[in-house]
């Protein structure tokens, strides 16, 4: 399948003037089918077949982002007031004219593949989707498709990239996740230890540090090295020790500074939305190394 549009106009040739929309809806289908594996279970069943549904939805009278899925009786929904962020969204997105036809389609409804290329489809898993566009004036705009990077708009992914931040940046809270009603407070004379990595997927090392809002997934500034130079490194862990319990020997002071990033930042501002890093004053640390860094 391929993809239709009913393309927005412009009259005379002129530069057809900013659309405002209101209301963005994208319908997500997908159909599975499922056969046995082998004869003993083909003795009991044939197929079956898998329905899912996805929309997303945003509303600039509300403010709106929203998201659901169903599956047979199932339903979730999640749902996201950002009157400020959904208003920007869907301003951008009128002032860019969203999904223009750039370039004329073939009789397949394909405009990139090659004469006499045909597209195989899989009649066990089938996609389909359905985009209305919900103007102040004028008539809603209907684009429907294939699911896919042939049946798509060919700018869908600049339409999806800063809804998908938008999500990534909110999730899910944060009370669902066991570091956080699993975290542990620190009692009165305890030792703060930091367990940090250097790169992704390395070796652990500890540090001891008396800053007790350092936490895991912060940026810190270390030494390491035999020549104690300082570099970054991030949090993976953040324990607790009784001064009789540290698994592991202390060594002299060191000079240490602590970078803890800040997601509201003026910095983070400055930097296009990026997280900026407040950087800290100088503390003194001893790092508990288990051994030194390579």
């Amino acid at each position: 399948m391929g993809r239709s549009q009913t393309p927005p106009k412009s009259a005379g040739g002129k530069a057809a003037r900013v659309k405002v929309i209101d209301r963005i809806e994208v319908r997500y289908h997908r159909i599975r089918t499922f056969y046995p594996p082998d004869d003993a279970a083909r003795a009991r069943w044939r197929s079956f077949t898998w329905h899912e549904a996805e929309q997303l939805t945003l509303d600039r009278a509300t403010g709106i982002l929203e998201l659901t899925y169903e599956c047979d009786s199932d339903k979730v929904a999640h749902q996201y007031r950002l009157v400020g962020q959904v208003r920007e969204l869907l301003d951008r997105y009128s002032e860019s004219g969203l999904f223009p036809v750039r370039h004329p389609l073939t009789a397949g409804g394909v405009q990139d593949l090659a004469a006499g290329q045909q597209l195989v489809e899989d009649p066990d898993d089938r996609t389909s989707y359905l985009i209305t566009i919900a103007y102040q004036k004028g008539r809603d705009r209907l684009i429907s498709g294939s699911y896919d990077r042939y049946g798509l708009p060919q700018d869908y992914a600049e339409f999806m990239r800063p809804i998908y931040r938008l999500l990534m940046e909110y999730g899910l809270g944060s009370m669902i996740y066991p570091e956080v009603y699993g975290k542990a407070r620190r009692r009165a004379g305890e030792l703060i230890y930091c367990s940090v990595q250097f790169e992704e997927a390395g070796k652990t090392y500890y540090y001891r540090t008396k800053d007790g809002h350092i936490r895991a997934g912060d940026w810190v500034i270390v030494p390491a090295g035999r020549d104690d130079h300082l570099t970054a490194a991030q949090v993976v862990e953040v324990a607790y020790f009784a001064p009789a319990d540290v698994p592991f020997p202390q060594e002299k002071p060191n000079r240490s500074y602590a970078s803890v990033p800040r997601k509201n930042s003026a910095a983070s501002k400055k930097n296009g939305g990026k997280a900026g890093f407040a950087l800290r004053l100088p503390e003194t640390a001893i790092p508990g190394r288990l051994e030194p860094p390579q």
